[in-house]
């Protein structure tokens, strides 16, 4: 019963990604970079988003999706990505994955996923003249992702890298996000497969780079 539940799972995931896959390829090119069911960025530049009348710009608007373990972030929603600016940012924060190995091996992914909180937004929690400051290089995702409260962390312990993933509720009036009842998405791998989804960021970024207007013809 057991492997037959997690079979069913990975069936519903591969439709998923597939069907997303499938749609965001249509009317343009997709770059998919990683393995889907474990870490991927998925990243379309959005011709109708980028229409200036003679010309299209393909930086300025389009989708970017990053899988956790096969669940996508953002889900639910599509958000417009600025990838002028998301994209030099994914590398950044990809390039800077922290070693930690006291968080790395937590056996519990949400009690990981919450000490990787704490260390991030930590002046938002604590008394703020303690000298201690927030530490952003767990934070893999993108600015607009955290705008929408989509958290994706990442650490290291010199040989893999486990990421950690999760949609959250933001209290206001607390200027914090509810971590009760969250559901946290796990999968470890290892940095040459980091180094592979970098190095494609950066093709795809050096191409558009030079290519920063495309006249219609």
């Amino acid at each position: 019963l057991h492997l037959l539940s997690r079979r069913q799972r990975q069936m519903c995931i591969r439709d998923r990604i597939i069907c997303v896959f499938n749609l965001m390829r249509k009317g343009g090119e997709l770059m998919l970079l990683g393995d889907p069911f474990a870490v991927s960025v998925m990243v379309k530049s959005v011709k109708e988003w980028n229409d200036y009348g003679d010309h299209y710009e393909p930086l300025n608007g389009g989708i970017m999706i990053i899988t956790v373990d096969g669940f996508m972030f953002p889900f639910n929603e599509v958000l417009n990505v600025s990838l002028n600016c998301a994209i030099p940012e994914l590398i950044n924060n990809l390039k800077g994955i922290p070693y930690n190995e006291d968080i790395f091996k937590l056996e519990d992914k949400k009690s990981a996923f919450k000490e990787i909180y704490d260390l991030v937004y930590y002046n938002h929690i604590h008394d703020e003249n303690d000298g201690i400051e927030e530490d952003w290089r767990y934070k893999v995702s993108p600015t607009e992702f955290l705008d929408h409260d989509f958290l994706i962390f990442a650490v290291s312990n010199g040989t893999k890298v486990r990421f950690l993933a999760s949609k959250v509720e933001y209290i206001k009036s607390l200027s914090l996000h509810n971590l009760d009842d969250i559901a946290v998405r796990e999968v470890f791998v290892t940095h040459a497969e980091i180094d592979h989804i970098i190095n494609g960021l950066e093709d795809w970024l050096k191409y558009y780079l030079s290519h920063p207007i495309v006249y219609k013809s």
